[in-house]
């Protein structure tokens, strides 16, 4: 997930759905002390296991649609990267239009997102989201398999463009 996101370099990045923190740990060993770094849970379980596990990360209980919103509250005025375990695939159209409209308005020009899913690269809500993603200004790289399994995890680096 983290691998090619230069998070060494980042001044300020963010997580979208981190659930209880599997890619957090990777997120974290990859930053330089300093960055800016905050995570985004709605569900208030898992943000509650979240925090047990990294009570030193911020973590903002809510919708990532308000992703600019915590940018403004923390003086973050550009995103280097965006990691998102969102299941993107299974959100509703309009929904998560809005969490890419907010992600693009706080990445900086060149600035990444990257989102993971368990469903082939070839499947039309795969596809379609993708797409969304390019009418948003993002360029979508190949997947890259990051997991063989019973079912393969594939990971999309994005690109903001504008």
């Amino acid at each position: 997930m983290v691998r090619g996101l230069d998070l060494a370099r980042a001044k300020a990045v963010a997580e979208l759905g981190p659930g209880t923190g599997t890619i957090t740990r990777a997120v974290l060993e990859a930053l330089r002390p300093g960055t800016a770094f905050f995570a985004v849970e709605l569900n208030a379980r898992l943000a509650g296991l979240f925090r047990r596990n990294f009570p030193e990360v911020r973590l903002f209980e809510g919708d990532a649609a308000n992703l600019r919103a915590y940018c403004d509250q923390l003086d973050v005025r550009q995103l280097d990267a965006v990691v998102s375990a969102l299941p993107w695939t299974t959100i509703p159209r309009v929904v998560r239009g809005k969490i890419v409209d907010a992600a693009a308005r706080s990445l900086k020009p060149g600035g990444i997102m990257t989102w993971v899913t368990y469903r082939s690269p070839k499947m039309k809500s795969v596809r379609m989201f993708n797409d969304e993603l390019r009418c948003a200004g993002f360029r979508v790289g190949e997947a890259t398999v990051v997991r063989e399994a019973l079912v393969r995890a594939h990971v999309f680096h994005c690109v903001l463009e504008r």
